[in-house]
Parts: C-alpha cells; sequence; structure tokens
C-alpha cells in the first residue's frame, strides 16, 4: 500500500509545482481572458493525457513482475 502512495506521489508532487508555476505566470502578466483560459485547458488536457499514460506505464509495469 505504502509504495502504491509513493508512487502516485512521486508524480502528483512535481505535476501540483508546475500548476502553482503556470498560475503564478499567468497571473504575473497583463493577458487576456481569452489567451489565460486558452492556456489553462490546454495545460489541463496535458496534465489529463499525462497522468493516463503514467497510469498505463505502471499498469504495464506491474503486469510484467
Amino acid at each position: 500500500m505504502f509504495a502504491y502512495v509513493l508512487k502516485r506521489l512521486l508524480l502528483m508532487l512535481p505535476t501540483l509545482f508546475g500548476v502553482l508555476l503556470i498560475i503564478t505566470r499567468f497571473l504575473e502578466y497583463d493577458t487576456s481572458l481569452l489567451l489565460k483560459s486558452a492556456a489553462f485547458t490546454l495545460c489541463g488536457l496535458a496534465m489529463i493525457t499525462a497522468g493516463v499514460a503514467y497510469e498505463k506505464y505502471l499498469a504495464r509495469k506491474e503486469a510484467h513482475v
């Protein structure tokens, strides 16, 4: 159980720092709301895609063990 949580934590912490970096950079600059919404949408889709790919990787890795 601990190893399962640790694997997820190793993905979530850098992801959280990346999200915080993106949010702080967008709040720092004066850009239009349309650009901000497009960037947040694309970043959200990228995060979801990365999470799904990571979960598939872990499933394949555990299947070979």
